[in-house]
């Protein structure tokens, strides 16, 4: 059964993805795999801080638009079930998806899908935050698309050493 969310309910799947992602990437920093691949980590998990402050701030000042729909609730049931499927919506999936990682290649892997998973959660919510409050969505859609970039080019320059 699919139960309705509103716009604080969206906000605050969004702050338990971006807490998830923290704890994954400052676990994957402490693991070491490669200096490189740590400083890497190490930068996404402080960016997810500093998202999750964004949409407290966001959360505190809630009004949410009302999305176009083919019938009342349409749009808020596709949000429910896209957070469903996101890896980083269940609460400490950050910790025990870090511990299943073992190598780099498997993590930095992992850290790309969960990066394409949030952006395109956060480019639907947007939908759902009032117009004055989209710009700040659009700048943590950005630096998701920015953190899927850095991850690639590190996967990328692994396939190379190969």
């Amino acid at each position: 059964m699919i139960v309705s969310l509103n716009a604080s309910d969206v906000l605050e799947t969004a702050i338990r993805i971006e807490e998830n992602g923290e704890v994954f990437y400052r676990e994957m920093a402490q693991k070491s795999f490669d200096a490189e691949i740590s400083k890497t980590f190490e930068y996404l998990a402080n960016q997810e801080v500093r998202h999750q402050r964004l949409f407290a701030d966001l959360l505190a000042q809630a009004e949410p638009e009302k999305p176009r729909e083919s019938y009342p609730g349409e749009y808020m049931q596709y949000l429910q079930a896209f957070a469903d499927s996101h890896v980083f919506t269940h609460e400490n999936t950050g910790r025990a998806k870090a511990r299943l990682m073992k190598s780099a290649k498997q993590a930095v892997r992992f850290g790309i899908q969960v990066e394409l998973d949030s952006l395109l959660f956060y480019l639907e919510a947007k939908n759902i935050v009032s117009l004055n409050q989209a710009g700040i969505m659009d700048q943590i859609i950005e630096e998701e698309r920015r953190h899927y970039l850095a991850l690639q080019k590190i996967f990328d320059s692994m396939k190379k050493k190969r």
